[in-house]
């Protein structure tokens, strides 16, 4: 047999021992390359919304488009957190309000009227059986309540 020929199926188990073993094997790796599928009832996504001064809601956008996402990120690691350890719940409170005071201060670098909003809503947004969008405010927190 030729070197090429031994080379190539000596990649090949390789690539086959990764695949099966779920193992690393540098360069060689197990990663999928495509997204698997996921069950709807599990995913969660937090978000940031606004209350007027008249009662509405409006959502957060940014000019930084991916911090919004980062923030409901981190707000619902916080929240998971929180529910599973009540020890050190008065520091996950204060992450989180550190965490809305620069959201605050973001808006008014945005040069947004922070005055005409009340209130942070937190929002955990999942999808239901008929893959609609379900809204569930976990807290609501007075803007005059964050300490700057």
């Amino acid at each position: 047999m030729s070197i090429s020929v031994i080379l190539f199926f000596t990649i090949c188990i390789l690539l086959l021992w990764v695949t099966f073993a779920g193992k690393e094997l540098y360069p060689f790796s197990y990663y999928p390359m495509y997204s698997a599928p996921h069950d709807l009832k599990s995913i969660s996504v937090f978000r940031i919304a606004l209350e007027k001064k008249d009662g509405s809601i409006v959502w957060w956008q940014s000019e930084f488009y991916r911090y919004p996402e980062y923030s409901g990120r981190k707000l619902q690691q916080l929240w998971q957190a929180r529910e599973n350890n009540q020890q050190k719940k008065i520091f996950l409170q204060l992450e989180q309000q550190r965490l809305l005071i620069s959201v605050l201060q973001i808006m008014e670098k945005e040069n947004i009227n922070t005055g005409e909003y009340n209130a942070f809503h937190i929002i955990e947004r999942t999808i239901n059986a008929d893959l609609q969008p379900v809204d569930k405010t976990i807290e609501v927190i007075p803007l005059n309540r964050l300490k700057r």
